[in-house]
């Protein structure tokens, strides 16, 4: 056992230099989110087809359990139709932000980012470029 050890041991450090060598850092970030946002646009339709279907599965069964509360307590036609506008307008703002909420999303980190510039002084940064300015010592 001290023997398989020991070639262990030396295995990792004859190993080591090729672990520790350099990262070519120049837009390694950016190459990570321009694969990410490749990646993450063929995901869209299907994740938005899956999210639409529950929740108009959900909305469905909202609508039978508060319509069918309002029929055990045999309230009056008003309370159906208050309930019902209630029910669509709720249920229309929320559909409403699962089809704009990738774009939403979207605008808020461009304007964060935008915003990062403006602060900074420094026109289009990217993560990569930031991370680059930190090695070099750019300030």
């Amino acid at each position: 056992m001290k023997k398989i050890s020991i070639i262990l041991v030396v295995f990792l450090i004859i190993q080591t230099p090729e672990a520790l060598a350099a990262i070519n850092g120049q837009n390694i970030f950016d190459d990570v989110e321009n694969k990410y946002k490749a990646a993450a646009s063929g995901w869209a339709s299907t994740l938005t087809a899956r999210a639409s279907w529950l929740f108009w599965v959900l909305a469905l069964i909202s609508m039978v359990w508060t319509h069918g509360m309002l029929l055990f307590r045999k309230a009056d036609i008003a309370e159906f139709y208050g309930e019902f506008i209630r029910f669509i307008v709720f249920t229309g703002f929320f559909r409403w932000l699962l089809t704009n909420g990738p774009q939403m999303a979207h605008d808020i980190i461009g304007s964060m980012q935008t915003l990062g510039n403006t602060a900074s002084g420094i026109t289009g940064t990217t993560p990569s470029g930031i991370v680059d300015r930190c090695e070099t010592g750019v300030e």
